[in-house]
């Protein structure tokens, strides 16, 4: 596997590329007040709250009348510079030319083309994460991960891989919109960081399984709203779709136990959740809800969730099959016009997994105001590749707007018309800029070829078998 370097996706003056105005900084800086508006600077600075209306914390609402569907397509644990760090070949330092200290083999690791489809996990709970960030120094991602019981080979969070490597990735880049100041929600691991998509808060919770035994979320967040019960409140309608390949359809690592994923997702029944076949058919009769979950098949996650192929992206998991399903659902709704002249379809990942990145990672609004003050909510995690995908998301465009997971919230509650859920949506960018609503572009089908599965055994190794490792390149 050579790698290629990407087409360089810059904002320009071109018409459908136009990013300068809407611009924030990743932290207001006083500097610059003269070049930003009241209410960015309000945002900025956290002053809206719970409730708060979009059209009071942005200048200009887009006009969203178009739009009929907003499908949500979730994936797991991988950066920015992991899948895209190759697209950009002007990034300063060079994609290879960063590294981090190595001790366990006196070096420093540097980035490196990975040439195996799977690979080891490298480390990303609550106390890994802040290692990796070690107070904006990035310096940790190596050490955290050698420090691991599950895993020892630190350097396999410095790989990336490249066009060659993940084509539909980066012909979705070409044609659609990216955001390259796109984070995770908290410097943290998967859970909490999920529930931010349905709470904008992760109810102070910061571990997969909380030290008290329970499963993995503080009870506070049992009678909070979710953005499920806003949008049956508007009149509007809201479905999850799971390929977890279980006997009651559920909602893939949050319906196993199934009494758990009724605690994540307060107000959405477990029971109520569709198969990816029943995905396929509503799309194809055009009964589709107004808002869309898409969640994978979980199968490395220690749950009860069946079996199947696992295609959420989490290591050690193929990165093939994850493109394949998203290549699927994708294309399934690029072919009936119906749903995607009138649809915008988000692809998110939910933490960078353990994965090296070079962005350090902005301050950002506190949720709640009983926020434990030793624990940081009020800064972002890593930056995760993120897609917008429609008629209406401009071309080969790229975000510079910091963002994280209450956006998608923010951008429903711009759609429907509905209140924040908590100060950080509330101060969330609602990722206006990667669409152009007024002129609607068509798009041909991405060709199959795009998600044709590599079976040889060099690169795609022993996947799921406990011996996958990286072809770590030291200097």
């Amino acid at each position: 596997m050579v790698g290629i370097v990407g087409v360089v996706a810059a904002c320009t003056n071109g018409a459908a590329r136009v990013c300068s105005e809407l611009q924030e900084p990743a932290r207001f800086d006083p500097t610059t007040a003269s070049r930003l508006d009241d209410k960015t600077k309000g945002r900025m600075g956290c002053a809206f709250g719970p409730d708060a209306a979009v059209a009071d914390t942005v200048d200009q609402l887009p006009d969203l009348s178009k739009l009929k569907h907003v499908i949500v397509m979730m994936r797991e644990n991988r950066s920015f510079d992991h899948y895209l760090g190759a697209y950009d070949r002007e990034q300063d330092p060079p994609l290879g030319e960063r590294a981090n200290p190595d001790p366990s083999r006196h070096k420093m690791q540097k980035r490196f083309h990975e040439a195996q489809y799977c690979t080891r996990n490298p480390d990303h709970e609550w106390n890994a994460v802040h290692l990796q960030y070690n107070n904006g120094r990035l310096d940790g991602f190596v050490v955290a991960t050698n420090n691991s019981d599950a895993n020892d080979q630190g350097c396999v969070a410095m790989g990336y891989y490249t066009r060659e490597d993940i084509p539909f990735y980066y012909w979705l880049a070409d044609h659609f919109a990216i955001s390259e100041r796109y984070h995770a929600a908290l410097l943290g691991p998967t859970m909490p960081n999920i529930m931010f998509y349905y709470y904008a808060s992760s109810c102070n919770s910061t571990e997969n399984v909380e030290a008290s035994g329970s499963h993995w979320i503080d009870s506070a967040c049992r009678n909070r709203p979710t953005i499920f019960k806003l949008i049956e409140a508007s009149g509007h309608s809201a479905q999850v779709y799971s390929d977890a390949q279980v006997d009651i359809p559920g909602l893939g690592l949050r319906a196993a136990p199934q009494a758990a994923a009724a605690v994540v997702l307060a107000g959405y029944p477990p029971s109520s959740a569709r198969t990816i076949d029943r995905f396929r058919q509503d799309v194809l009769a055009g009964t589709l809800a107004d808002v869309v979950f898409v969640e994978p098949n979980y199968k490395s996650i220690p749950l009860s969730v069946g079996g199947g192929t696992e295609n959420d992206e989490h290591p050690p998991s193929n990165v093939q099959d994850g493109q394949a399903f998203l290549f699927e659902r994708i294309t399934e709704v690029m072919n009936q016009p119906a749903i995607w002249n009138s649809s915008v379809v988000f692809v998110t990942w939910d933490e960078h997994g353990g994965y090296y990145d070079h962005v350090v990672p902005p301050s950002a609004c506190a949720p709640d105001e009983n926020s434990p003050p030793s624990f940081d909510f009020k800064h972002l995690g890593f930056r995760t590749p993120f897609f917008a995908i429609s008629p209406f998301a401009r071309e080969h465009y790229v975000s510079r707007n910091t963002a994280d997971h209450t956006s998608i919230a923010r951008f429903i509650e711009a759609w429907l018309g509905l209140g924040a859920l908590t100060k950080r949506d509330a101060n969330a960018w609602p990722l206006f800029d990667m669409f152009d609503f007024e002129h609607p572009r068509a798009i041909d089908i991405p060709p199959t070829s795009l998600a044709e599965k590599s079976t040889d055994f060099e690169h795609v190794g022993m996947c799921n078998s406990g011996h996958e490792t990286s072809t770590c390149v030291t200097p």
